[in-house]
């Protein structure tokens, strides 16, 4: 950057180059180009001050304009020839346009350099830095003192006339040599090599000898040998060019350049071509490998349903981005380039401030959510996800929620409505299942009292005189008949009487209150297992406990879910084989996932989703019970907000998994 003088200190490394020119904004601007290429530069606006810093700061190169306020730039440059301190100084002239004949011949010799407006910054970067390096070279005593640029346009002729002298052989060899950018001449009538530096021949890939039995033609990638002519004839008249193209390397690779030229014109009337070249193939590389991230951004982004805005370290928006179906709440212009506290509302702005802070504090992204009238009459809801960079660049991301909210107040009129439901329901059951069994009391009841009453009527019948034949008759209906039908009421009223406690047992689990623990599985199991021992050893079977990760639930339920499924285990063993249950358990996903296997009968898949039904039973006639056992397990297990699963082959064996919540 430019050097501020006024606040020089000792500790300030001093500048390398002083910036003359009258003109503020142009003064700036090259100073900005100097500064970004990693120059210290000090800036004068008139001759006089321009004398006064040169002698105070003995800078490498003056930068000067032709027109300078007090002095102009050819003072300016005698008089530093003039200076014992000054000499030095290598001095390159500004001028806006090109010098007559007559001033051009008397004032060739007054600068090291000349630049024509307008140029490009390459161009300008490339003679700062040449006459850096030729400065170098003096001061080293590489080259003679003062021989500066006037060696170069010397050397050029020399290239074309009679041998070169020995100061311009060392310039050749102590500056063009060194540089780090390309360089040759070649003479503008047949484009040939007369001269070439280290670094072209690096980049190229040639020999110099190569290079200068070639011509511009033959390293050009992209222009023909006409365009070339066409190019070098359009530079004859306007003096200089900088242009970007592309060079063939001698193994037939491409590299892309930055090409600096200007044509000088000899006294024997040849015209000569200098040119700088900079190898720009990385940065091309680079800039295509940026254009197609950012295409890639804009295609993801483009993607995204929602509103996008980027903001400042200040808090201004900078950028958008909106979907093509949607519509912002104002146009752009209205609100690029201004503060969020100038367009925003109050009932957004704040709480998008509070977000930010707390975004800048902690790293991470902050939400908040918020309503805004429609133009229809409605209320939309949006979310907002700020993020805030290293750079303090804001990201705001906008969603509109609306749908999102209205599906979350239907879910959870749902949720309330099913609640409300599931307690209707379960009222009904224990109503049902607790007032159904008032009659059949009554029907059982009175069946045995008929049952009583037969039996009397049997013995006053016995005791009566009436023929055998009505005797046989009363008597089928006494011993067969009447016994018959009474039977069937009292299994009826009995089967119906142990579903009527079943419903009623499991309508009180749904209903129970939960008392949630952490559970020693293995403790409450080897507690099942002591309950079964008698059914265990009668049948012959072996058990086998593996690991049981703890859980949460309550520890009386849980243990009843065991208790079913060990239950389960013993009622389907295959006769005349070992039985074997075994029960493991382990941790999977927040989860105590155990499993209780037999080798039992199995279950045909056709089956397995439907145990887990009320009253369901495999075989009614093969075990005795409601059909209520495997319900229970699933009842229970939802409840704690598990699950339970089968994997069963007929003639193998059955496993039943249950997942609980693992404690920590």
């Amino acid at each position: 950057m430019p050097l501020n003088l006024a606040h020089t200190t000792p500790m300030v490394p001093q500048p390398d180059i002083l910036l003359a020119h009258a003109d503020p904004a142009v003064r700036a601007a090259l100073a900005r180009t100097l500064g970004a290429a990693g120059h210290r530069v000090a800036e004068a606006s008139s001759g006089d001050e321009c004398l006064r810093l040169t002698a105070e700061l003995r800078p490498a190169v003056a930068l000067l304009a032709h027109t300078l306020p007090d002095l102009d730039g050819p003072a300016v440059c005698r008089a530093l020839r003039a200076g014992q301190g000054t000499r030095h100084i290598l001095c390159a002239l500004i001028a806006d346009a090109p010098l007559s004949g007559h001033d051009a011949a008397a004032q060739a010799d007054l600068a090291d350099a000349w630049l024509v407006r307008p140029f490009g910054d390459p161009e300008l970067l490339a003679l700062v830095r040449l006459l850096l390096r030729t400065s170098a070279a003096e001061q080293h005593r590489l080259l003679p003192a003062g021989a500066g640029l006037r060696l170069l346009r010397a050397s050029a002729a020399e290239q074309i006339g009679s041998a070169g002298s020995e100061p311009i052989e060392v310039f050749y060899q102590n500056i063009v040599q060194t540089a780090m950018d390309g360089f040759w001449i070649v003479r503008a009538s047949d484009a040939r090599f007369l001269t070439v530096n280290d670094a072209y021949c690096h980049m190229s890939g040639y020999s110099r000898d190569e290079l200068l039995a070639m011509c511009i033609s033959d390293i050009e990638a992209i222009e023909n040998p006409q365009d070339t002519a066409v190019r070098i004839s359009r530079l004859r008249c306007q003096g200089h060019d900088c242009f970007e193209t592309r060079h063939r390397r001698k193994d037939g690779t491409l590299f892309d350049v930055e090409v600096s030229v200007r044509v000088h014109a000899i006294e024997r009337g040849e015209a000569l071509i200098v040119v700088f070249a900079r190898d720009i193939t990385a940065s091309k590389q680079a800039q295509e490998t940026l254009r197609r991230s950012e295409a890639r951004y804009r295609s993801l982004l483009s993607a995204i349903p929602d509103r996008v805005f980027r903001h400042d370290a200040e808090g201004r928006f900078t950028d958008y981005h909106a979907p093509r179906d949607t519509t912002l709440i104002m146009p752009p212009e209205m609100f690029l380039g201004k503060h969020y506290h100038e367009v925003v509302p109050p009932e957004i702005s704040e709480p998008f401030a509070a977000a930010l802070a707390r975004a800048r504090r902690s790293g991470q992204v902050e939400r908040f959510e918020y309503d805004l009238p429609a133009s229809d009459g409605t209320s939309h809801s949006f979310e907002t996800r700020v993020v805030a960079s290293e750079d303090q660049d804001v990201v705001t991301i906008v969603r509109n929620i609306t749908d999102r909210r209205q599906a979350e107040t239907a879910q959870e009129h749902l949720g309330k409505e099913l609640a409300r439901k599931n307690r209707e329901l379960e009222q009904i059951v224990y109503v049902a299942s607790h007032d159904l069994r008032s009659p059949l009391v009554n029907v059982q009841g009175f069946s045995r009292e008929l049952q009583a009453s037969l039996e009397e009527l049997r013995h006053a019948i016995a005791a009566l005189d009436i023929p055998a034949e009505q005797r046989a008759q009363i008597a089928f209906l006494t011993e067969n008949d009447i016994p018959e039908s009474l039977s069937y009421i009292l299994t009826g009223v009995s089967k119906m009487d142990a579903l009527l406690k079943g419903l009623l047992r499991l309508s009180r689990l749904g209903r129970a209150a939960l008392c949630i623990a952490p559970i020693d599985v293995g403790q409450i199991i080897a507690e099942t297992l002591i309950a079964f021992d008698f059914q265990i050893k009668q049948a012959g079977v072996r058990v086998e406990l593996g690991a049981l990760p703890r859980c949460k639930g309550d520890p009386l339920q849980v243990g009843q879910v065991f208790a079913n499924l060990i239950s389960n285990a013993l009622k389907y063993l295959v006769p005349g084989r070992l039985g074997m249950i075994t029960i493991t358990g382990e941790r999977a996903d927040g989860m105590a996932v155990y499993c209780v296997a037999d080798n039992g009968l199995g279950i045909a898949a056709e089956h397995q989703d439907k145990i887990f039904e009320l009253y369901y039973r495999l075989d009614p006639a093969r075990s005795e019970g409601e059909g209520l056992g495997l319900t229970i397990v699933r009842t229970i297990v939802d409840r704690h907000g598990g699950w339970v699963r089968i994997a069963s082959t007929p003639g193998v064996g059955s496993q039943f998994f249950v997942a609980l919540p693992e404690t920590l």
